[in-house]
């Protein structure tokens, strides 16, 4: 004991020196996405091939168990982007043929920080993009925010960076903002929705078909409750989450195919208005 009491004393500026930059380098990794994500980048090339090889050994001893779950909840997705649409048959195979499907599975990530994020093992190689939007059998999870070679990085709604104008789905109304206050990991924000809206308690958020990332319909939660600020026009609504952040396996990454034409289409009349 007394050589260890030696051994600190004499190696002191050394250890509390480690000691601070460890801290310091934990807490840029837990309140900042970029540099998580960067981090992710640099260090997944060498982590790779253990991951893989783990993730075969897991997959191994649960695959039949995880076939029939993936098998029924791409059952279930694949209804529901099917069934978005009123239209005829042809227009609906057209809707159908806007979206691409990957299924991933998480293979890491956090649900107690403030900006959280999860790893997916698809990246690249799997056509996987920056921006493509991620489901999950019961509702919106996030958007990839960063790619490599084997794997791609998620922020999910329970980031406080994340923000998403939601549908309520019983009004056919999209507004508002959706964010999460960095607390409860079931719960969610919605602001920007007058007082003087017909909003009521248990009314769903859905994705709207404004939207890029996401195919319209897709559940984001439900109002658990809501209160009038008397010096607000606004109400202060909270949302309960579709999705249960903690017990995710496997998720959906959505390609929409129309992207680049409807950015490209956009792009050609802010030029041509600018002349």
């Amino acid at each position: 004991m007394l050589y260890l009491f030696r051994l600190l004393r004499n190696n002191l500026f050394g250890v509390l020196s480690t000691l601070l930059f460890l801290f310091g380098y934990w807490q840029v990794m837990r309140f900042n996405a970029y540099q998580s994500s960067f981090y992710f980048n640099t260090s997944s090339t060498l982590t790779s091939n253990i991951t893989d090889t783990r993730e075969s050994i897991n997959s191994f001893f649960g695959l039949p168990g995880e076939n029939r779950k993936l098998l029924n909840q791409n059952k279930v997705l694949i209804e529901a982007l099917s069934n978005q649409t009123p239209f005829s048959d042809s227009i609906a195979n057209d809707y159908k043929k806007q979206y691409d499907i990957t299924i991933a599975k998480i293979i890491n990530g956090s649900t107690k920080n403030t900006n959280n994020i999860f790893t997916i093992n698809r990246g690249k190689k799997h056509g996987i993009q920056k921006g493509e939007g991620v489901i999950g059998p019961e509702g919106v999870i996030g958007i990839v925010i960063d790619v490599n070679s084997n794997f791609a990085v998620v922020m999910p709604l329970i980031n406080s960076k994340f923000t998403i104008t939601p549908e309520i789905e019983e009004l056919k109304f999209a507004n508002g903002v959706i964010s999460w206050d960095g607390r409860n990991t079931n719960f969610l924000k919605l602001s920007g929705i007058s007082k003087f809206r017909p909003i009521k308690k248990g009314m769903k958020l859905i994705t709207s078909h404004y939207s890029k990332r996401f195919p319209s319909g897709i559940k984001i939660g439900t109002i658990h409750s809501l209160e009038k600020e008397e010096n607000s026009s606004f109400l202060n609504i909270t949302v309960k989450t579709a999705t249960d952040f903690h017990s995710l396996n496997y998720v959906y990454v959505i390609k929409n195919n129309y992207v680049s034409g409807i950015d490209s289409l956009n792009q050609q009349i802010m030029k041509s208005d600018a002349h």
